[in-house]
């Protein structure tokens, strides 16, 4: 089914012999979305974390554990200010594993916005079966979202990518991407969409249209791979990366500053993915051999490298820009670009490397285990867990627990809650700034 029938079906519900009903319930969901948006607080310190099939929210301290939805749930995202997230349900529940750096797959369900504050949910996917849908991640100032869907079964190839407003309910002001060949991204502000067609060439849009073609010659996968060579639009700057074929399949970076003509960042042999730093001065990089940082007015020569053996690592630029959190299949370490040093913290005894050869679909990570000063992060860990070689403090009666680290202080991280825990997320995560993960 094309995202235009989709469209067709809602409003045709909306305007046919079941107006009186659809008007109901259109009217309970806009008072819905406006009660959400009412008393809002500052949740900048809320973690989220789910449990079971069960969303919750905890204070960094350990206070104020409480239920915030319920119902299949398998993902979450905080929006920028914090005060609202994104959560995904299934009709088919299975989550991953609780220490896994697997994504949840695309399965038949819904996305819903809710309120930190708690309340009611608003559903922003119309109710229409036999659609697998992904998660959904936000545009930099948080008023839009971009999530993919396709019929059940047939993978990414009918895959269908769409804009979504958050206070809109049931999918009414959705819009499709019109090419989608690749993984799309949003402009800060939510107003352009940038998109790959099947042939290469670079879109710039507004959501909902086809645009003009700004590039073209881009990659649509990684050379010698099946990961997706998305775009990324570099924070605070009006300017798109994408990549492009180089010398003896390398990947070409290109940096084109809108209205203006790309400049090449140089080329990478094995490139597996690649991120901006918070600010978009620094690039980082990750091989098959391992991660490296670039400055992008310096391109070409590393600041910083080191290896990496997993290739399902998962790295998190600090808000601050200047250290990286990076999550594999051993444990966690803290990367300081400004020193050039790699400090282990949590150690996975026995753990191994993660088999992603048979991945196909992936989608930038939801969110961020750092909290907004880049202090502190929230992590899963396991009673046979260490942290700089010591045990951590053991979960009540369960075999992991969720742990708040004080980077400052040095202190054994702090345990804030006991049980199944699993995907706690502190902050924000711009697209542009992440990795993407397996789904």
């Amino acid at each position: 089914m094309k995202d235009t029938e989709i469209n067709t079906i809602i409003r045709r519900l909306l305007r046919g012999p079941g107006l009186a009903v659809s008007g109901v319930l259109l009217t309970v969901c806009l008072a819905a979305t406006m009660l959400a948006g009412c008393g809002l607080q500052n949740g900048s310190e809320t973690i989220a974390f789910l449990r079971g099939k069960t969303l919750w929210a905890i204070n960094p301290d350990g206070s104020g554990l409480r239920q915030l939805a319920e119902g299949n749930i398998v993902s979450v995202s905080w929006s920028p200010d914090h005060h609202q997230y994104v959560m995904r349900t299934t009709q088919t529940y299975a989550p991953p594993k609780p220490l896994s750096l697997l994504g949840s797959p695309d399965a038949a369900g819904e996305l819903s916005v809710g309120s930190v504050s708690g309340g009611s949910t608003v559903q922003i996917t119309p109710n229409l079966t036999g659609l697998a849908r992904s998660d959904a991640w936000w545009n930099a100032d948080g008023n839009r979202l971009l999530y993919r869907e396709s019929l059940a079964g047939t993978g990414l190839a009918g895959a269908t990518y769409v804009v979504s407003q958050a206070d809109q309910p049931v999918g009414i002001a959705r819009k499709p991407v019109a090419e989608n060949a690749g993984l799309p991204v949003l402009s800060p502000d939510g107003s352009r969409l940038a998109s790959l067609d099947s042939k290469g060439n670079v879109y710039l849009a507004a959501p909902g249209t086809t645009g003009s073609v700004i590039a073209t010659g881009a990659l649509l996968t990684m050379p010698n791979s099946n990961r997706p060579a998305r775009l990324l639009w570099q924070p605070q700057h009006e300017a798109l990366l994408y990549l492009a074929s180089g010398a003896q399949s390398k990947a070409a970076i290109e940096l084109l500053p809108l209205g203006g003509k790309p400049r090449s960042l140089g080329e990478v042999s094995s490139l597996l993915d690649l991120s901006f730093s918070p600010d978009g001065s620094r690039l980082l990089l990750r091989t098959t051999q391992g991660f490296a940082v670039w400055n992008v007015a310096q391109p070409g020569h590393a600041v910083f490298s080191w290896t990496e053996a997993d290739p399902a690592a998962l790295p998190w630029w600090s808000p601050a820009d200047g250290r990286i959190l990076v999550r594999d299949a051993s444990g966690w370490q803290l990367v300081d670009i400004a020193r050039h040093s790699i400090s282990p913290l949590i150690t996975f005894p026995g753990a191994t490397a993660t088999d992603i050869a048979n991945s196909g679909s992936w989608h930038p990570a939801a969110g961020s285990p750092w909290d907004a000063t880049g202090n502190r992060f929230v992590f899963v860990g396991t009673s046979s867990a260490l942290w700089q070689g010591k045990a951590l403090i053991a979960p009540h009666a369960s075999t992991t627990g969720l742990y708040i680290a004080d980077l400052a202080s040095g202190h054994t991280p702090t345990l804030i809650d006991s049980g199944a825990d699993r995907m706690p997320t502190w902050s924000y995560l711009d697209p542009s700034t992440a990795f993407l993960v397996m789904a």
